[in-house]
């Protein structure tokens, strides 16, 4: 009986460990999530924008031409909405991205976290390469952030990837229309 208790006990203790084992790659990824976390629960709003970026209207000259950016979508959280992108960043796999693309980003997402004094923080995502801009974190993020944040834009209506160029042009056109 007592032989039972302790294999009990060792065994529970080994999954507790095993539960509190932190990868070694893990650390800089475990800072970044409770930076992202640190900002969903502090902000008293949060705002996701999904809009065109500079380089959609690229037509392969040596500088980018002027354009006003132009959201596409923006969306205020509710505060259950708030509670679930706290759950899905804290359920992400923190083992740190180890590989970046070379390429240039293309930012059509940003999520901007607003406190009672108008401070805002902001992410911008690029789905198509797998990089984003965060002003609340001094690590790398997790790979799992792509995952997480793309899980997270389909909740709320929006759409990770797509032909932005051609949306920015036919919104551009459309635009120039109506004047």
């Amino acid at each position: 009986m007592i032989k039972a208790a302790l294999f009990l006990i060792f065994c529970f203790a080994s999954m507790q460990a095993a539960a509190f084992a932190v990868p070694e790659n893990a650390s800089e990824g475990i800072e970044f999530q409770r930076s992202l976390l640190a900002a969903i629960e502090r902000a008293d709003r949060i705002i996701v924008r999904e809009h065109s970026d500079p380089m959609d209207f690229d037509d392969g000259g040596e500088t980018l031409p002027a354009a006003p950016e132009k959201t596409y979508v923006r969306k205020e959280l509710s505060g259950f909405q708030k509670l679930r992108f706290a759950s899905l960043v804290r359920a992400m796999s923190p083992v740190t991205q180890d590989a970046f693309p070379a390429c240039i980003p293309e930012y059509h997402h940003t999520i901007g976290f607003i406190d009672k004094a108008r401070r805002t923080r902001t992410v911008k995502i690029c789905f198509r390469c797998g990089q984003l801009e965060f002003e609340g974190a001094r690590t790398s993020p997790p790979a799992s952030i792509y995952t997480t944040l793309s899980i997270f834009v389909h909740e709320i209506g929006m759409v990770p990837k797509r032909d932005w160029e051609k949306l920015a042009r036919t919104t551009a056109a459309a635009h120039a229309r109506s004047r």
